[in-house]
């Protein structure tokens, strides 16, 4: 179980980092990071980790579609974890 803890950690940290680049790139006028990457960091289980960079960084706020397809994300990455641990067998 402590490896989940811990995918659902790197990848939230990746997250993290990937909304401060992108929150500083677009202030200063920069390449931004392109809001699939973003998604695809959240769907592999950095979503607790983009909403909490959301409300940190004011980042993506005002976008509702960009906070519907984070929501479909998330969901979308528990379900498929759910899924998976009821196919594994139990202690793995």
């Amino acid at each position: 179980m402590h490896y989940i803890a811990t995918w659902y950690a790197g990848f939230s940290l990746i997250a993290i980092m990937m909304f401060w680049w992108d929150k500083a790139s677009a202030q200063r006028g920069a390449y931004r990071t392109a809001e699939t990457k973003l998604f695809t960091v959240s769907f592999l289980g950095g979503w607790p980790g983009s909403y909490l960079a959301r409300h940190l960084f004011r980042h993506k706020t005002r976008k509702p579609g960009f906070g519907r397809k984070l929501a479909f994300t998330s969901i979308a990455n528990l379900v498929l974890v759910a899924g998976i641990g009821l196919i594994l067998p139990r202690g793995m």
